[in-house]
């Protein structure tokens, strides 16, 4: 919530409207998988006596898993994360099965098509996209020039 104390609702508003369009695409994706995982995790271990070391495991998982991998996140991987809790394990998506460079660009290009987004930056407007291409591009040739003409 943004708000200026009843001072400028109409800046609250626009503030507000400028936060948003700076979020990932995804993002509402990647908090419900979060909710998910730890509504599970209530169930594993409920109660209060638990709720400081829920909430650390928690931060520790969720620091481990970027927004793309957590708007991605499977039931399977979720379940996977949720084995870790017994033995104080918080696993991040390079420890999930099958998890190679290919399936996380496969996973980021599904997340980023369906939000009609760039893969690569995640910007959703065409021109930034293009604008992010060019740089990578850019990078790219950078790097290979360097290394042949060494």
């Amino acid at each position: 919530m943004v708000s200026t104390g009843g001072s400028g609702p109409r800046i609250a508003n626009r503030i507000r409207r400028q936060i948003e369009a700076l979020l990932p695409p995804n993002i509402g994706l990647a908090i419900a998988n979060v909710g998910l995982l730890r509504s599970e995790l209530r169930k594993r271990a409920p109660g209060h006596a638990e709720s400081a070391r829920r909430m650390q495991w928690m931060i520790r998982v969720s620091d481990r898993w970027p927004t793309d991998a957590l708007a991605t996140m499977t039931p399977d991987q979720r379940q996977r994360v949720l084995d870790g809790w017994d033995a104080d394990v918080a696993r991040g998506p390079s420890e999930m099965p099958g998890n190679n460079v290919f399936t996380r660009w496969a996973q980021r290009w599904r997340s980023a098509r369906q939000y009609n987004a760039c893969p690569l930056t995640s910007f959703e407007r065409s021109v930034a996209s293009g604008i992010g291409g060019v740089a990578l591009g850019a990078a790219i040739a950078t790097a290979v020039c360097a290394r042949t003409w060494r």
